[in-house]
């Protein structure tokens, strides 16, 4: 209960914040108006959404925001972030309560983006009930003046390792590079990050001028493709890095596809478990590659519903 409640109940005498002092505490100050929720929040917003956000009524507040069909920059859906980000300082703040702890975790950014991610990975593919057929996909070959980048990212469920790796083919399946990383343990999110960051590293020090760039990450291709500024997107940084690196290249595109199409690349982030915390840079096809290399210059199938 919030302290405004306790006292209505007579369960305490004090009605004040103890993150903040202000005189009352009820559900819209824990919520949104609290110094730790609102630092939060402004991560969150753009400038101009300041008034709007935080000088209206508990009820009118709640409802814009729960109808709001707004993308948050153009990724996933405002509605998401905000209840995420809404249920993420209730359980704070009842940690504060609890245990004693005066702030909030080092990136709760982070880890609320990571959360939506999840959530909406899990329910955009429940979403639609629509009919799917069976397709047969493969690696496909491409223009013989580019070189093509599969890139792939990797979580161990149990244990929370992640890794990423990818190689670099010409037209007619030859390999040219590639590249294994482990990345200690995080969210797949951030394993698809920097493994398109190891991938285009890999390209500019190959000298590849025209790269097209593959990956079976929807969202990562999304958030990659986004025209809207994400400077508060906690891989900010990161995103910006991409562009610094497409200015070495003469030309990049980069596509969404199904894991069919991307078998060689899962293989390499999947070897990453067996490495130590290090990028290592490969010449040579690993021999884990095996049929998978052969079966994709050859155009094997893979059957799959779409």
């Amino acid at each position: 209960m919030s302290n405004a409640q306790r006292v209505k109940m007579r369960l305490s005498s004090d009605s004040s914040c103890s993150y903040s002092g202000w005189y009352n505490e009820d559900a819209l100050h824990i919520l949104r108006d609290c110094s730790k929720a609102k630092e939060l929040w402004s991560q969150f917003l753009i400038p101009s959404q300041f008034s709007k956000f935080f000088e209206v009524d508990f009820k009118p507040w709640l409802m814009s925001n729960l109808c709001s069909s707004v993308k948050w920059y153009g990724c996933f859906p405002w509605i998401d972030v905000f209840v995420f980000t809404y249920w993420y300082l209730w359980k704070w703040r009842n940690q504060h309560i609890f245990s004693g702890d005066d702030s909030l975790p080092l990136q709760p950014i982070q880890i609320i983006v990571v959360a939506v991610f999840e959530w909406f990975k899990a329910f955009d593919g429940t979403k639609n009930q629509e009919i799917k057929e069976q397709q047969v996909l493969s690696w496909e070959p491409h223009i013989s003046n580019w070189l093509k980048l599969n890139v792939d990212g990797s979580r161990r469920g149990m244990s929370g390792d992640i890794g990423a790796g990818g190689l670099i083919r010409d037209s007619v399946g030859i390999w040219h590079g590639g590249f294994v990383v482990n990345l200690g343990q995080n969210q797949i999110l951030e394993a698809e990050l920097w493994g398109l960051f190891f991938g285009l590293k890999l390209a500019i020090g190959k000298g590849v001028k025209k790269l097209l760039v593959e990956m079976d990450s929807a969202t990562t291709v999304r958030l990659i493709q986004c025209k809207e500024s994400l400077e508060v997107h906690p891989f900010a940084g990161l995103l910006d890095c991409y562009r610094e690196m497409w200015t070495q290249l003469d030309c990049v595109k980069v596509h969404h596809i199904f894991q069919e199409k991307n078998f060689a690349a899962d293989c390499l982030a999947k070897l990453s478990y067996n490495m130590g915390l290090v990028v290592w840079f490969l010449d040579e096809a690993p021999n884990c590659l095996g049929s998978i290399f052969i079966d994709d210059s050859l155009g094997v199938c893979h059957p799959r519903m779409v």
